[in-house]
């Protein structure tokens, strides 16, 4: 192979291995964030670190926020760290370029707002049921509650309606809550 036949394999390479094309992520984060939030508010299924938590003088709002903020430091930091040891690899191989790393920018953000809305939907869980299974039943339900009632909707119009056809109705396409999909598109 010629040297820029080798750049372009290499910033392809790139590009699928910590760009759009990467799915592997989405499986890091998401048991990462469902972990983070069942474990950061865990102690709302106790009632004595309930009571212990609510004796302190720190404000309930400032006690919900540090634990948001320090279990969003944990991800956003060792993610970023990451990232920067694979640029820096990438970059001792010759295979950055601005349209790679454009690629790869748009792709963190992407992750990190991915991991937002998982995380979002483990503590709304927490704070929903009494304990760690439930938590992850429920946790289960809120992420794919949108993709199962359009499946639902489109069963029982199919088997329902005579006139329905085959081609689901444009407002039955694109979730408009569902974290994965958005993701994923």
């Amino acid at each position: 192979l010629s040297a820029s036949e080798t750049t372009r394999f290499l910033q392809s390479s790139l590009g699928s291995f910590l760009g759009k094309d990467n799915i592997s992520w989405v499986l890091l984060t998401l048991p990462l964030a469902a972990m983070l939030a069942i474990e950061g508010f865990s102690w709302l299924h106790n009632r004595r670190e309930v009571d212990f938590y609510e004796s302190l003088p720190a404000p309930r709002g400032q006690r919900f926020f540090d634990i948001c903020a320090g279990s969003f430091l944990y991800y956003v930091i060792s993610y970023i760290f990451t990232l920067e040891i694979g640029l820096l690899i990438a970059n001792g191989f010759g295979a950055l370029s601005r349209p790679v790393l454009v690629e790869i920018m748009q792709t963190a953000v992407k992750t990190i707002a991915f991991f937002l809305a998982v995380y979002a939907l483990g503590v709304l869980s927490t704070m929903l049921t009494g304990n760690v299974i439930v938590t992850c039943l429920a946790f289960i339900v809120l992420l794919f509650y949108e993709m199962e009632f359009r499946a639902l909707i489109q069963g029982y119009c199919s088997e329902y309606f005579a006139t329905w056809s085959s081609r689901p109705s444009p407002a039955l396409k694109k979730s408009l809550f569902s974290p994965i999909e958005h993701y994923l598109d």
